[in-house]
């Protein structure tokens, strides 16, 4: 009787271990699944010029499904075109502002200010050119440092 419960207790052990490497295996490729979505909306709203929504996409990506590597570094080589771009859009609008204030000369603006944050985005935006001219190879994949 004794041994009858332990071949019970041990096959069904042994099932549960299976069953449970069956569904780890079935929740991994639901969460690549998942991660490669997050990827593919992020792409898409990158190339809609909307950036802000690309890099929270990029984030969740990070946070959620952090053992997904391979998503992961896809979307390691998307971020900083995201976020030139939205240095380059802040640029445009601190050029607009600066013509504006220096055309009608409105004391409320100040043009000085204006012109140190239009400096200190041409230097993010440079920082960000070299993240990516570091990132990239000539054939446009992505590489990563040993």
């Amino acid at each position: 009787m004794f041994n009858v419960v332990k071949i019970l207790i041990i096959f069904i052990i042994t099932i549960s271990v299976i069953s449970c490497k069956s569904s780890n295996n079935e929740q991994a490729k639901e969460e690549r699944a998942n991660a490669e979505l997050l990827l593919l909306h992020a792409n898409a709203a990158y190339n809609k010029n909307n950036h802000k929504l690309a890099i929270k996409l990029i984030d969740s990506i990070d946070r959620v499904y952090s053992n997904q590597i391979d998503i992961r570094r896809k979307a390691m080589k998307l971020r900083p075109r995201i976020k030139e771009q939205l240095i380059i859009s802040e640029i445009l609008k601190t050029d607009s502002l600066l013509v504006m204030a220096q055309i009608s000369k409105a004391p409320s603006v100040d043009i000085y200010k204006l012109r140190i944050k239009k400096e200190k985005l041409e230097r993010q935006l440079q920082i960000a050119r070299n993240q990516i001219a570091r990132m990239l190879d000539d054939n446009d994949t992505i590489l990563i440092d040993k």
